[in-house]
């Protein structure tokens, strides 16, 4: 359709033209084809895209190029230390953590014992060692290497097992002074040390493994084979994944695999593990974890026999049962013996006397008691009827023997746990059962279960449902398998019980008994005496390879501390970089090349930092890396200083540095307390570069590295303003909004009948939850069937308030109304002031046309619109009146007072030119706005966020089509009084009052913030949204549950926090909106909190606002009150709460009121569309004035090179202005 040119475009001088028809598009003969892309959008929001096609002889050198950046960025080629196994995993653990899982098992072989001490002694092993270089060699894999001469088939053969360097030494020593005596041999075995002289076992020896039971299970156990093994963490998060739904949320590692705890949490995790329901699917898991460790070096079992309950585990390693199955079939064993309800539920008690004497004094006894497992000839544990049992016991003491009674429920293996049998066999038959793959005996009869017929199901539960109720024929089982042929028996899982019973079975023949895991001497030593054991006596491991699945991720990567020596590459032109990656106009003239990063000769120029410095000199006292030591890390508990270290680094700064005589730093808890006192660094003072020597030409290089969180720990994201407003009340934004929730103070009314009316005029039919799941459909009849409490907006004038242009409004709908106020407050609370936009008007007069953000702010910021129902309020004011805009005219604004365009208009009057966007994740969308703001300043897109949330579904045009929805779905409560209808976390909780609100917030780089004198309210730790791709308006339990586990995890690793002791100084700010039980936010929340944190979830804070302000949709309410509650130490309580649910536990719910303890803050919300936002935010210590005043003033005085400066409030704005008294 182009015809005519239009003439004000130069045609003729410029390189482009109109085409008219389909046209081929010629290659330019020095370039590949470039095209360029632009949209342009309402408001003034603006895309453009450069594009050029690709060729690959044209492009070779720039591939090559970013092939180089992306090595740097990933480690794939610039990391190298002798630590570190595989340089493209992650490193999670320092340097202790570390060596708190090393070890190694040396295999040396000879001829003789004199060749043996010949080997041992010539071994040496050069350079830095990792006991005390986090970059050193690792004692697992030197010893390993030189391992790789040995013979099984050899004279003589040694196993030397060591958990350090220091040990190595040591055992070392000792074993070459004491090989050459064989009596002595003895004690090197109880130092580490196997040595053996005998002929190895045949190659047709057999190996049976066992597998223990309950009553060796310890708190711990498998937790440092976890951190080294990637099996074993394999098989606890299957577990895991199994068991979270059996325990009701609960996962099996969370208390069990803990450690370094204090006597009171040891004891309560140790009566937790103790329980039934939970010890048995726990032993169980912990067998198969060391099960799949022992075959990861090549050791598999030729037969299996597990003790009670670990014969689930034998069932499992035997194919019987899956892993899924056998996990299930354990915990309905426990749940259905602790479940037996008798009179008398028997006592058990452990007898060690001779099997032929128990069975004289049973066999003579009055009352039920028998032998209930026959361990051993030698020990033996009694069941049976409790007077009968005591009677007994008092024979075997007469006689000598001691008799100790079990801590047991039940007295399992008798006849009195009989009524368990048939629930559990028909709980088994409904697992997928198989005939095993190898070799398997049975506790019930201590013979082998069979491995042929017609039915495998009914051929193995002939013997396994029977086993609850029936004495444990264990030496039989040891019996059996000793007569085909098994002569290693490995006991494969914690402690030693059934080693010492297959010992003294076989006490007469030729065996070998072998451990695999001890509190005692430790997991990692235990497990690899094992090792070392199986190969002296012929059966050597496999290679483990350093970059193996078989360790772990963590193990692979070395410590923290081994890829933080070094600094960042070399960029001959990086600041040109960094200035082309920012908006700014431009100015013409191409831009400079881009190099990629390189090891390079030259010493590295870095500008410095008041950050470097302080880390610099933290350094060189605690060991850590200079980029660690940075930012919120406590100086004591994070870095490990002693008080004589740190006042000898503060009383060295002092005597270089310049510093600030008002800062207290004597009271100094964190670095960045350091970075706050010292005004300006030493002149000639230059950070410590990390260097390595090149093997090849001993040149000194650099070595790239990239830790994606260097910068941002010294330069954090903090939110340095936020601003609220909320229904009821005398204005939406009054002075003490936050106070009012803190109070306790309700924003919710009873709508008018007028309101009642019009939802009861839909017609609505609604949907009726019970608690129980039951779900009924009901006529909305009269006012009780409907929604009838609301908050409600109260006064809200933009034009009054804020002194914006009435025709301006006029062109916006009330969520845009609400979300400029909001956002004009936060700006105002982060020091950000709005300077004029002047002209001269007659006579020299200046007219202030609008106030704008200061330039320097406008291209680096961006801005996030939160809100579900933005611009349908105008929407149905126009359906109502046909568009007409109150003078007969159709409304030309229709198109600005529909569209989502806060996050533009918004821009438009603050001048503010960055990147913006709106969200709509539903009632989760303020808080997602955070996720977009921490990526937009990880990808350096801007240096600050204003989030802007706002909604009014209660209001005059949107209330009577939203209310009937939530009517309609069944999610809104009917009550009229207030007090019985918002019911956060209430047993009585039934439906969900509507609100309204706005809220924003300033989140920035903190040396932004720093510049204009102003401390951070908190530190944005992270931020997440995900989707539970479940149900339009319920949440996926348990998807939930993992989202907000991986995230804490995530949070924990990127800042070395610990979820159990952050628990005890956060809130979590729920989304909980007290709909109706099943299914509902607080079910979730609360699954998700206890999978997340266990035990600690009672110890943390439970705050809500919505029981105050009814449901505000997309509106970040909770979000502000968080920070507003860890500047002040002061929250909301829960509202109206009175009725305890079981369901939920002993949460500790808010009371309201003052918290001083508080340090970190979790928002958790839910959207509609099972939609989840997360954030995760630190509390900044504030000293003195959170805004400086003074420096703000300075700020604006260097912006605006003018001494001249009025800072002051107008209209509720924080506005700057030169030269008041000219004219003005």
């Amino acid at each position: 359709g182009f015809e005519t040119p239009n003439p004000t475009v130069d045609w003729p001088n410029i390189p482009f033209f109109v085409p008219t028809q389909a046209r081929e598009w010629p290659v330019p003969s020095d370039h590949p084809r470039r095209a360029g892309v632009s949209a342009f959008g309402f408001g003034g929001t603006n895309f453009h895209i450069a594009l050029e096609g690709y060729d690959p002889s044209y492009h070779h050198e720039m591939a090559q190029d970013w092939d180089a950046r992306w090595n740097s960025y990933s480690r794939t080629s610039s990391v190298s230390a002798p630590s570190i196994l595989d340089a493209s995993a992650n490193p999670t653990l320092t340097h202790e953590a570390m060596k708190s899982i090393e070890g190694g098992v040396l295999l040396l072989s000879g001829n003789s014992i004199e060749e043996l001490t010949t080997s041992l002694s010539k071994l040496h092993f050069e350079g830095p060692l990792f006991d005390s270089d986090p970059r050193g060699l690792r004692l697992s894999m030197a010893l390993q290497d030189a391992s790789s001469n040995f013979q099984t088939k050899a004279a003589c053969r040694m196993a030397l097992i060591a958990t350090s360097w220091a040990e190595f030494e040591k055992r070392k020593t000792l074993a070459l002074s004491s090989l050459s005596d064989k009596a002595k041999w003895g004690f090197l075995q109880a130092q580490g040390i196997l040595v053996s002289d005998d002929a190895s076992l045949p190659d047709g020896v057999k190996i049976a493994h066992m597998y223990p039971g309950q009553g060796s299970q310890y708190v711990g156990m498998t937790t440092d084979l976890f951190h080294r093994y990637g099996p074993v963490q394999n098989v606890w998060k299957a577990a895991d994944s199994t068991m979270v739904e059996v325990l009701d949320g609960e996962t099996l590692s969370s208390f069990v695999l803990r450690e370094g705890l204090d006597k009171e949490e040891r004891i309560a995790a140790e009566h937790k593990l103790k329980q039934t329901e939970y010890t048995q699917p726990a032993m169980l898991t912990a067998d198969l974890a060391i099960e799949h460790a022992l075959n990861a070096y090549g050791h598999h079992p030729d037969m299996v026999a597990g003790h009670s309950l670990g014969e689930y585990a034998a069932l499992m390693a035997s194919g019987i049962l899956n892993m899924d199955g056998a996990l299930r079939a354990a915990a309905a064993r426990g749940t259905e013996m602790g479940s037996v309800e008798i009179d008398d539920k028997g006592l058990m008690a452990s007898v060690t006397a001779p099997y032929e004497d128990v069975e004289r004094i049973l066999s003579s006894s009055e009352g039920y008691v028998i032998a209930a497992n026959k361990n051993s000839p030698k020990m033996t544990v009694i069941a049976g009827a409790t007077d009968a049992v005591q009677n007994v016991m008092k024979i075997f003491e007469e006689e000598g023997f001691n008799c100790v009674p079990l801590a047991t429920s039940h007295a399992f293996h008798s006849s009195i746990v009989a009524p368990a049998n048939e629930p559990l066999r028909r709980f088994l038959s409904s697992l997928e059962i198989n005939w095993p793959n190898i070799p398997i005996t049975a506790n019930v009869d201590g013979m082998f279960y069979p491995n042929e017929g017609p039915d495998a199901k009914e051929g193995i539960l002939a013997k396994l449902a029977p086993q609850m109720a029936s004495s444990v024929e264990w030496t039989s089982q040891i019996q059996t398998m000793y007569a085909a042929g098994a002569r290693i028996f490995v006991e494969v899982g914690p402690k030693r019980a059934l080693t010492m019973f297959a010992s003294q079975i076989l006490e007469e023949k030729e065996h070998l008994a072998i451990m695999t895991n001890h509190p005692k001497q430790g997991g990692i030593a235990s497990f690899l005496t094992a090792i070392g054991a199986l190969a002296v006596a012929g059966r050597p491991p496999l290679r483990v390879d350093p970059n193996s699945e078989v360790f772990s991720e963590a193990f692979r990567a070395g410590p923290i501390e081994a890829h933080s020596a070094v600094e960042l590459p070399v960029r001959s032109n990086q600041e040109e970089l960094r200035v082309r990656a920012r908006p700014l106009p431009s100015k013409g003239g191409a831009a400079p090349p881009v190099s990629a990063p390189v090891s390079t000769t030259v010493q590295v120029v870095k500008e410095t930092t008041v950050a470097d410095y302080i880390g610099d000199r933290i350094a060189a006292h605690c060991g850590y890396p200079a980029m660690f030591c940075q930012g919120m890390v406590n100086l004591r508990s994070g870095l490990g200083l002693s008080e004589s270290s740190l006042q000898t680094i503060i009383a060295g700064i002092r005597n270089e540095a310049q510093t600030d005589s008002e800062v207290d730093v004597s009271s100094a808890e964190t670095v960045a307390d350091l970075e706050r006192w010292v005004r300006e660094t030493p002149r000639d003072w230059a950070p410590r570069v990390h260097l390595a020597t090149s093997q090849n030409s001993g040149q000194v290089q650099s070595v790239a590295v990239h830790d994606p969180l260097m910068q941002r720990r010294s330069d954090p994201y903090v939110v340095s303003g936020i601003s609220l407003g909320l229904p009821g009340g005398e204005k939406v934004f009054d002075e003490d909004v936050f106070e009012r929730l803190v109070r306790g103070e309700t924003c919710i009314q009873e709508v008018t009948d007028e309101y009642k009316q019009r939802l009861l005029d839909k017609n609505i039919t609604r949907l009726i939850k019970g608690r129980d799941g039951s779900v009924n459909m009901e006529q909305a009849k009269v006012f009780g069937d409907i929604p009838q409490l609301a908050g409600v907006k109260a006064a809200f004038d933009l034009a009054e308030e804020f002194g914006v242009d009435p025709k301006l409004v006029m062109a916006w709908d009330i969520t845009t109304q609400l979300a400029m106020g909001a956002g004009l407050l936060a700006l105002r609370d982060a020091g950000i002031p709005l300077t004029p936009e002047e002209q001269i008007g007659k006579g020299g007069l200046r007219l202030i046309r609008n106030w704008q953000v200061p330039s320097v702010h406008r291209d680096r910021t961006g801005i996030v619109f939160a809100s579900c129902f933005s611009g349908m309020q105008m929407a149905m004011k126009h359906a109502k009146s046909d568009g007409d805009d109150g003078e007969g005219k159709f409304d030309r604004r229709y198109l600005f007072q529909i569209l989502t365009m806060g996050h533009s208009q918004f821009a438009q009057y603050t001048g503010i030119r960055g990147p913006t966007t709106t969200i709509n994740l539903a009632c989760a969308s303020a808080t997602g706005a955070f996720q977009i703001a921490e990526d937009w300043l990880a990808n350096d897109r801007v240096d600050r966020v204003v989030i802007l949330s706002a909604d009014d579904v209660t209001g005059d045009e949107l209330w009577e089509w939203i209310g009937s929805g939530f009517a309609a779905s069944g999610a809104a409560s009917t009550s009229n009084v207030v007090e019985e209808a918002a019911l956060p976390f209430d047993k009585r909780r039934n439906g969900l009052v509507l609100g309204m609100g706005a809220a924003a917030f300033v989140v920035e780089r903190k040396s932004e913030a720093e510049q204009r004198g102003v401390q951070p309210i908190a530190e944005l730790l992270g931020a997440k949204t995900a989707n539970s791709a479940y149900h339009g308006t319920r949440l996926d339990v348990e998807h939930v549950a993992e989202t907000v586990d991986s995230f804490v995890e995530e949070m924990e690793q990127r800042w070395g926090l610990n979820r159990h002791q952050m628990a005890k100084e956060l809130v979590f700010y729920s989304h909980e909106t007290y709909t109706p039980a099943r299914g509902g936010s607080a079910q979730s929340e609360v699954r998700a909190l206890r999978k997340t944190f266990g035990d600690s979830t009672d110890e943390m804070v439970i705050a809500n606002t919505k029981g105050f302000t009814g449901h505000p949709m997309g509106v970040g309410i909770e979000d502000a009150s968080m920070f507003y509650g860890l500047l002040n130490k002061r929250i909301p309580p829960i509202a109206n709460h009175k009725v305890l649910d079981e369901e939920l536990g002993n949460l500790n719910l808010s009371t309201g009121g003052d918290y001083p303890e508080l340090k970190y803050g979790m928002r958790f919300a839910a959207g509609f569309g099972s939609q989840i936002g997360l954030s995760m935010v630190r509390s900044w210590p504030i000293v003195g004035e959170r805004i400086d005043g003074k420096r703000l003033l300075t700020w604006c005085r260097n912006l605006a090179e003018n001494d001249d400066i009025q800072l002051r409030v107008l209209d509720n704005k924080l506005v700057a202005y030169v030269d008041g008294d000219n004219n003005l």
